[in-house]
């Protein structure tokens, strides 16, 4: 393994050891927050394709702006990965129960209906 490679890894075991010690209060309530700043922001208000990821229960939890965004009449979609090829595309998210657990764990859509860059006015 290169030098490079090997310290990509110590620190991502870094990262993911100092995001799992996060109080899961804390987390909930500032998954909260920054929902709601997004969701209040020109950005997310103008926008009508929004790409987001699915996170883990160590990351910010973004699944409430899926709704949000349903209701507004938003297209809403997220990342799946093509892991042989080292490529991502948008996939719009039908549906909640749409999501599946993928290779490292990485929470992904489906199959579906692509969201084509073109039709992503924001991505988080």
């Amino acid at each position: 393994m290169s030098g490079a490679a090997a310290s990509k890894g110590a620190l991502r075991r870094s990262m993911r050891a100092r995001l799992a010690s996060i109080d899961p209060g804390d987390r909930a309530r500032w998954s909260a927050s920054i929902v709601e700043a997004i969701a209040s922001s020109e950005a997310w208000t103008a926008a009508r394709g929004v790409l987001l990821y699915l996170g883990d229960e160590h990351e910010p939890n973004l699944d409430p702006l899926i709704e949000r965004g349903w209701r507004a009449g938003k297209r809403v979609g997220a990342p799946r990965m093509d892991w042989p090829a080292g490529t991502m595309r948008g996939v719009e998210l039908g549906s909640p129960a749409g999501v599946e657990v993928r290779r490292h764990g990485i929470r992904e859509p489906v199959e579906g209906e692509a969201l084509e860059a073109g039709a992503i006015d924001l991505a988080l």
